[in-house]
């Protein structure tokens, strides 16, 4: 059985598709990385979680202030 985490799910792709162009958008413009990057950001995102001292099982909030010119 293969368990839904949110860590399988990044790693499988990452694992077959490394090269793989990902596109996304935000308001200014899009913009393509890899699997392989997108990875490498989640990793650095969950390094400096846990060195806050988060778990799993905690809460965080995000606040974002969305404006549009």
């Amino acid at each position: 059985m293969y368990p839904l985490l949110i860590k399988n799910i990044l790693e499988r792709p990452t694992k077959l598709f490394p090269e793989k162009d990902i596109c996304s958008r935000d308001f200014s413009a899009p913009f393509t990385y890899t699997y392989r990057d997108m990875y490498e950001r989640v990793c650095r995102l969950a390094n400096v979680l846990e060195g806050l001292n988060i778990k799993g099982g905690d809460r965080v909030a995000l606040y974002f202030v969305f404006e549009v010119y």
